[in-house]
């Protein structure tokens, strides 16, 4: 292994390898995670869709404390590259332009996924607002003032 300070890229190149795989994985579980939301979401699986949220959540923590360390090498780029071969260039590009396109698939879905929570909140909001009308209606023919078993409605004009 080349030392980096010394003009070589080895340490670099491994070290970036290391972070794009720990990064590539991590998306991977949360592009699976994502999915499942989804899932639990369509079938009202609250429970479980509570579960995912929350190892979601994990992982997006591990996922921003393992950036700074992938931006620093990033950064590096442009000095390492040309040390690279082809075929190392080639091959961190290509999996940089998966992680990219990963990324954007899960922003996506989660969009989707927002304007689908904003509607079955709407819906739910719409449907305590119909509950509380109907118990409004039924409350103006109950006067609580007749005996129990009384009659309901009396005809006073005879």
């Amino acid at each position: 292994m080349t030392d980096h300070k010394a003009g070589g890229s080895g340490a670099w190149d491994e070290q970036f390898d290391a972070v794009l795989s720990r990064i590539a994985e991590m998306y991977g579980q949360l592009d699976a995670l994502s999915s499942q939301q989804d899932v639990l979401l369509e079938r009202e699986d609250i429970e479980r869709l509570l579960v995912v949220l929350a190892e979601r959540q994990n992982l997006i923590i591990d996922l921003e404390s393992t950036m700074p360390e992938f931006d620093a090498r990033r950064r590096q780029w442009e000095e390492f590259a040309g040390r690279l071969t082809e075929m190392k260039r080639t091959a961190f590009a290509r999996r940089l332009e998966a992680i990219e396109k990963m990324a954007q698939t899960i922003a996506d879905r989660d969009a989707r996924t927002a304007q689908m929570l904003d509607l079955k909140r709407e819906a739910i909001a719409q449907s305590l607002s119909d509950l509380g009308r109907g118990n409004a209606a039924v409350t103006a023919y109950d006067s609580g003032t007749r005996p129990e078993g009384g009659p309901r409605f009396q005809d006073r004009k005879g």
